[in-house]
């Protein structure tokens, strides 16, 4: 017979996790491009909430929704644009994504999109609205807008949208999510963070100098209290991670579409021929991913099987286990409603918002398909397209056949002296045993344009390999100040001295990043551990 189960103290409420935030968010202050100031603020004028308190407030009372049956932006203030709370300056956001993504230098389709992005800006009502539009190295159907008002899309968007209008559609959905200050969310998941790293360094600092004052053993080590205590918080963060915050992020999205539905119609451009079209290629890639996880999912389930059916009973129930509560966590962390669903929300809107009084209009099909088939524009395009299957063939532990495609792309052509592609040469020849090839490869480096991480991070490797741990240090550093110490660039450094033999200096940055960079603290660690 069981034993009554006692009472059980629970984890920190939610909004006693906020409360916690809040005094900290109180003190913060200076310059927000400042690395060493990830989340500070300038101070608020007299007598008004500090920045991010009203963040947070504004997105909590977001909660409660809008009014569907009237268009979304007439809820805009017209005026100048307030930068988000999370901006931390357009130049270093962009050198962030060139860590994260890799940045594809393509003037000439940047231009026109700036232009498109500058008439929905127009139809706001609101003015000096930051960011512009990037591509980044994507071969998968992918955009987003960050907190400093930068637009980056895909280059497989590039051969996927078929008019103006449905860049327009795409755009005005990312500058909603601007906007919308959208992005000042993330200011309260990411204060916990910094919350549990500050209190887990003051807990051991106190433990140190206890100990130094003879009053207990000397160690740093939290006590068990301490633990719990830390162990608590974690899990309000971690509740907020896979629950929360990706219910509040399905629900921008769901504004951002509205409102990006309102900026294209004011700016004149067809939401036939524009929203509709993008939402149903968006419902088609959703459609894809889901067709990819369940086949991931079913060739999981047939290694169970076969663990089942040799006996392997503890290791097929663990992993039983495993596989369903990565289900769950999936369902509770997704960020998006599905394609279909968002198409058959927007529509309602259309109904319900505009009664269906909104104007047809031709849509703009050789505007866009004029810049698209430049040959500048449309050899980067295509050229990609083999960088990727490169990069999948290295993945896959293929390099004859990444070399060979690689090679016509880096000795002539728009793709030459591109990054991207040089750097996973180097990496073909290197896997290949041609290491003599790829460090003279990589000798070129400095005339590639825009320069990537992993260029640096190769080059600590040879120099490591050569027993020079010394010049890999310097070059990690050199990376780190070239990407403006962008978030990103904290796990890829961890990574480049721990691959480089440098563990100590590994350490200090895990240290560093989760002070400064909360956001990044799973990376980092998962960095440190090779993982």
């Amino acid at each position: 017979m069981m034993a009554p189960a006692r009472p059980r103290r629970t984890a920190l409420p939610l909004m006693l996790a906020l409360a916690l935030c809040l005094p900290a968010l109180a003190q913060q202050g200076g310059d927000p491009t400042d690395p060493a100031n990830r989340t500070g603020t300038a101070p608020a004028p007299g007598g008004e909430a500090p920045a991010p308190i009203k963040a947070i407030g504004g997105f909590l009372g977001g909660l409660l929704g809008g009014d569907k049956n009237k268009p979304q932006i007439d809820e805009l203030k017209p005026g100048a644009y307030t930068k988000s709370n999370e901006a931390i300056g357009e130049e270093r956001d962009l050198a962030e994504m060139e860590v994260s993504r890799g940045v594809v230098p393509m003037e000439g389709f940047t231009t026109y999109a700036n232009g498109v992005l500058d008439k929905l800006k127009a139809a706001s009502g609101l003015t000096q609205i930051p960011g512009q539009v990037h591509v980044v190295a994507s071969g998968e159907l992918d955009a987003g807008a960050t907190a400093d008002g930068n637009v980056y899309l895909s280059v497989a968007y590039l051969r996927s949208l078929k008019n103006e209008d449905q860049l327009a559609a795409l755009l005005a959905h990312e500058l909603a999510h601007v906007l919308l200050k959208h992005h000042d969310s993330n200011v309260f998941t990411r204060t916990q963070k910094q919350l549990s790293s500050m209190l887990a360094v003051g807990m051991g600092t106190r433990n140190a100098l206890d100990a130094i004052g003879g009053q207990r053993a000397a160690s740093a080590a939290l006590t068990p209290s301490q633990q719990k205590a830390l162990g608590e918080l974690e899990v309000m963060i971690k509740f907020s991670d896979l629950a929360l915050h990706p219910a509040w992020s399905r629900r921008q999205e769901s504004e951002a579409d509205r409102l990006g539905m309102d900026l294209m119609v004011r700016a004149g451009y067809s939401y036939f021929a524009g929203l509709v079209p993008w939402l149903e290629m968006v419902a088609q890639w959703d459609d894809l991913r889901a067709q990819r996880l369940a086949e991931q999912q079913a060739r999981k389930q047939e290694t169970l099987n076969t663990l089942f059916a040799s006996g392997q009973l503890d290791q097929g129930l663990k992993q039983t286990l495993d596989m369903g509560a990565g289900q769950i966590i999936g369902a509770l962390s997704r960020t998006h409603e599905d394609g279909q669903q968002r198409l058959s929300d927007i529509n309602a809107y259309f109904e319900n918002a505009y009664k269906k009084e909104v104007p047809k209009v031709a849509p703009r099909v050789q505007p866009f398909e004029a810049v698209v088939n430049r040959p500048a524009v449309k050899g980067i395009a295509d050229g990609y397209t083999k960088v990727f299957e490169a990069r999948d063939l290295l993945v896959k532990g293929e390099p004859g056949p990444a070399a060979a495609l690689l090679t016509p792309l880096v000795r002539s052509g728009p793709l030459a002296q591109h990054a991207l592609p040089n750097t996973l040469m180097v990496d073909a020849l290197k896997a290949t045993g041609k290491r003599r090839e790829a460090e003279a490869h990589l000798a070129r480096a400095p005339r590639w344009t825009p320069t990537t991480w992993d260029v640096y991070e190769t080059a600590a490797i040879f120099e490591k390999d050569r027993g020079k741990r010394d010049a890999a240090r310097q070059i990690g550093k050199t990376a780190f100040d070239r990407f403006s110490r962008a978030p990103s660039a904290y796990p890829r450094l961890i990574a480049l001295y721990r691959r480089s033999g440098l563990p100590e200096d590994a350490q200090r940055v895990l240290g560093e990043c989760k002070l400064v960079q909360a956001d990044m603290r799973e990376r980092c660690d998962e960095a440190a551990r090779g993982s």
